[in-house]
């Protein structure tokens, strides 16, 4: 189960380092991270810390949208994903 994630937002550009915090995770040595926004997804591999703890790094979402709000799913075993909808934010970047 995933209850919540920090930061709670980073750029479309990816590369945030993101912890998802949550609950029974255990280590399979294949976690996936899903990245959704409708009917676009993108998937990280995740990295086990602890039963509480995986961290992964957010991917690039500027081909798919300039800014969104993306659910952020985990399946331990690379197949099945978790279903609580715990948003993050991708905000688009501005020039000068």
């Amino acid at each position: 189960m995933v209850t919540k994630t920090s930061p709670h937002s980073g750029p479309v550009t990816g590369n945030t380092q993101l912890q998802i915090v949550g609950t029974s995770f255990v280590n399979t040595g294949t976690i996936l991270v899903r990245f959704e926004n409708g009917s676009n997804a993108l998937y990280v591999n995740g990295s086990y810390v602890s039963s509480t703890l995986i961290n992964c790094v957010t991917p690039s979402f500027e081909l798919v949208s300039p800014s969104s709000v993306v659910t952020v799913e985990v399946a331990l075993n690379g197949q099945q994903f978790t279903n609580n909808n715990i948003s993050f934010y991708y905000y688009g970047m501005f020039s000068s």
